[in-house]
């Protein structure tokens, strides 16, 4: 069963306790950004990046506990146990950060909103400096719009590692979006085991795309967005359509067959799509290879799993929503999962829940690789991967300021890559 607040927990001298924990945090500016505050700590790159060990996910998942039920006493004894720094956000005092100075103990940056007028959904930020998004990142969980339960960045490089991933060679086993190693995925993977389907979770990506592809909007898992039950997917698609003028939701690319529906007398989507005469194009090959999906979906390192509807993955060009002046689009991107997730939270299809023998025997189907691997759709090459590291071994001060080269990449790839059919190079 998902662990909730106990009732007393939601005490007032339970929320006195927190009140009195997060007042003797550490305060981080927001002043000009957030980013400003957190810059320092993300992106890292580490001598001797290992593995979390069984102690440290034990600890973890006390920290997880804890959070989650409100419960001071559990916070205090794991966060001293796995010797993390606390602060909390000077413009929102629910808001609390932890982190360890030594960020190979601990290679994230958790994010945790306290009190009940929270939103349930998890931000998973994967490579942030690497890919351009940290504007709309930190956007995300500090806004004027809805307030998200809880973030995480991955503090390490995602190159922090000269091993490679389980199962994905050309990847590092540092790298939160592709290694089901990291102690990021595993954060994702007990949140949804302590949380349920109730809470969705969106991981946000920065990709090179083109002048006419500004967006990719996955399931990580299979060619359709479900429709058996509520589906975080579609509801961020439909929200997109509130939100954008169709001329720039066909910029935009779902990687599903179809969307059911019509918006002012055009469909979302058309077998052969044609520009203003349906609001979205298609992609039938989803990117299976982000493993926090698969763990979400009943996967794992060696399987994609299937769409439980609480997944989702975008891929943001960071020439239209990381640069300095894309505040427009960021806080258009802001209200679009504001509304989506107040439509998931009321579907009247609730997603099946999850029950201990269920985990059980995917764990089990998850532990051994099997004789045939499920073909890997990944998109990215060696060389960009390659660029991508190079540019997280820069310094937090040169990546804050100087984002004139992610614009460089984009606009090569908007010279290049004019056609909508053309492939993108993503993260």
């Amino acid at each position: 069963m998902p662990l909730t607040r106990s009732m007393a927990s939601a005490s007032s001298s339970s929320a006195t306790a927190i009140e009195q924990m997060l007042a003797s945090y550490i305060p981080i500016t927001t002043e000009p950004s957030l980013f400003t505050g957190v810059a320092p700590f993300l992106a890292v790159p580490i001598k001797d990046y290992h593995n979390p060990t069984p102690a440290q996910l034990r600890l973890t998942d006390l920290l997880l506990d804890g959070l989650i039920t409100e419960d001071v006493a559990k916070i205090t004894e794991a966060v001293t146990k796995l010797n993390l720094t606390c602060h909390r956000v000077d413009a929102d005092p629910s808001l609390a950060i932890y982190r360890c100075k030594d960020i190979s103990e601990f290679p994230v940056l958790l994010y945790w909103r306290f009190g009940e007028d929270v939103e349930p959904l998890v931000i998973e930020d994967p490579h942030n400096k690497s890919d351009l998004i940290f504007r709309l990142a930190t956007d995300l969980i500090l806004n004027n719009t809805f307030k998200a339960r809880c973030m995480i960045s991955n503090s390490a490089s995602k190159g922090a590692d000269k091993e490679r991933a389980p199962g994905q060679s050309k990847r590092s086993n540092a790298d939160g979006a592709h290694s089901t190693k990291t102690l990021f995925c595993e954060i994702v993977k007990r949140l949804f085991r302590k949380q349920g389907p109730a809470v969705a979770h969106l991981q946000v990506h920065g990709m090179v795309g083109s002048s006419n592809t500004w967006m990719l909007v996955e399931n990580g898992s299979g060619i359709n967005y479900t429709q058996e039950y509520k589906s975080f997917p579609t509801e961020f698609a439909y929200a997109l359509a509130e939100k954008f003028p169709i001329p720039i939701c066909n910029k935009f690319v779902l990687c599903t067959q179809n969307l059911p529906g019509a918006k002012n007398g055009k469909p979302y989507t058309m077998h052969d799509f044609k520009q203003s005469k349906a609001w979205f194009r298609t992609k039938s090959k989803p990117i299976n290879t982000w493993v926090c999906a698969r763990v979400i979906n009943g996967g794992g390192t060696w399987v994609v799993g299937k769409d439980r509807g609480v997944w989702l993955g975008v891929e943001f060009r960071t020439a239209s929503f990381g640069m300095p002046n894309n505040n427009p689009q960021r806080k258009n991107i802001v209200e679009v999962v504001g509304l989506a997730i107040e439509r998931f939270k009321n579907s009247t299809k609730p997603s099946p829940d999850i029950n201990p023998t269920l985990l059980a025997q995917e764990d089990l189907l998850n532990s051994v690789e099997p004789a045939e691997v499920e073909e890997l759709i990944d998109p990215e090459s060696e060389l960009e991967d390659a660029a991508d590291l190079e540019l997280t071994s820069s310094s937090a001060s040169n990546l804050l300021f100087s984002t004139a080269r992610g614009t460089k990449r984009s606009a090569a790839a908007t010279a290049s890559d004019s056609s909508p059919n053309k492939k993108y190079k993503m993260s």
